[in-house]
Protein backbone atom coordinates (compact mmCIF):
# COMPACT_ATOMS: atom_id res chain seq x y z
CA UNK A 1 0.00 0.00 0.00
CA UNK A 2 2.96 2.86 1.44
CA UNK A 3 4.65 1.98 -1.76
CA UNK A 4 1.81 2.43 -4.54
CA UNK A 5 1.09 5.54 -2.60
CA UNK A 6 4.42 6.47 -2.54
CA UNK A 7 4.38 5.85 -6.64
CA UNK A 8 1.51 8.52 -7.51
CA UNK A 9 2.84 11.01 -5.31
CA UNK A 10 6.60 10.62 -7.02
CA UNK A 11 4.27 11.22 -10.39
CA UNK A 12 3.26 14.45 -8.85
CA UNK A 13 6.69 15.34 -7.60
CA UNK A 14 9.66 17.57 -9.50
CA UNK A 15 12.60 15.49 -11.35
CA UNK A 16 14.72 16.10 -8.02
CA UNK A 17 12.51 13.85 -5.79
CA UNK A 18 12.22 11.56 -8.34
CA UNK A 19 15.88 10.61 -8.79
CA UNK A 20 16.40 10.85 -4.75
CA UNK A 21 13.27 9.52 -4.06
CA UNK A 22 14.95 5.78 -2.48
CA UNK A 23 16.93 8.07 -0.01
CA UNK A 24 13.53 8.57 1.55
CA UNK A 25 12.02 5.02 1.94
CA UNK A 26 12.13 4.03 5.65
CA UNK A 27 10.83 0.76 6.92
CA UNK A 28 9.09 0.54 10.24
CA UNK A 29 8.20 -1.77 12.99
CA UNK A 30 6.91 -2.66 16.37
CA UNK A 31 7.78 -5.93 17.51
CA UNK A 32 6.23 -7.36 20.54
CA UNK A 33 9.06 -8.89 23.57
CA UNK A 34 6.91 -11.61 25.43
CA UNK A 35 8.22 -11.56 29.07
CA UNK A 36 8.00 -14.51 31.23
CA UNK A 37 5.83 -14.33 34.05
CA UNK A 38 9.08 -13.83 36.41
CA UNK A 39 8.64 -10.12 35.39
CA UNK A 40 6.38 -9.25 37.18
CA UNK A 41 6.63 -5.49 36.63
CA UNK A 42 5.74 -6.45 32.69
CA UNK A 43 2.01 -5.27 31.72
CA UNK A 44 -0.02 -6.67 29.26
CA UNK A 45 -2.17 -5.10 26.21
CA UNK A 46 -4.52 -8.56 26.42
CA UNK A 47 -2.19 -10.29 23.82
CA UNK A 48 1.48 -9.98 24.59
CA UNK A 49 2.92 -9.33 28.84
CA UNK A 50 6.20 -7.67 28.14
CA UNK A 51 7.25 -4.75 25.71
CA UNK A 52 7.41 -3.31 22.30
CA UNK A 53 10.65 -2.44 20.40
CA UNK A 54 10.05 0.20 17.76
CA UNK A 55 12.72 0.93 14.84
CA UNK A 56 12.79 2.71 12.08
CA UNK A 57 14.94 1.58 9.54
CA UNK A 58 16.92 2.79 6.28
CA UNK A 59 16.92 -0.19 3.72
CA UNK A 60 20.06 2.10 1.36
CA UNK A 61 22.04 2.19 4.44
CA UNK A 62 21.31 -1.39 5.64
CA UNK A 63 21.05 0.43 9.49
CA UNK A 64 18.79 1.13 11.98
CA UNK A 65 18.12 4.86 12.62
CA UNK A 66 15.93 5.28 15.79
CA UNK A 67 15.24 1.90 18.24
CA UNK A 68 12.80 2.83 21.12
CA UNK A 69 11.22 0.33 23.85
CA UNK A 70 7.91 0.76 25.40
CA UNK A 71 5.43 -1.08 27.58
CA UNK A 72 3.18 -3.25 25.21
CA UNK A 73 0.20 -1.50 26.22
CA UNK A 74 -2.49 -0.20 23.68
CA UNK A 75 -3.32 3.57 23.58
CA UNK A 76 -6.28 4.72 24.69
CA UNK A 77 -8.66 5.75 22.41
Amino acid sequence: MFAEVFARLSLRAGAALKREGDAMIRLLDATPIPLPELCEWARSNGRTKGMKLHVVYNPRTDHPLRAEITPALLLPA
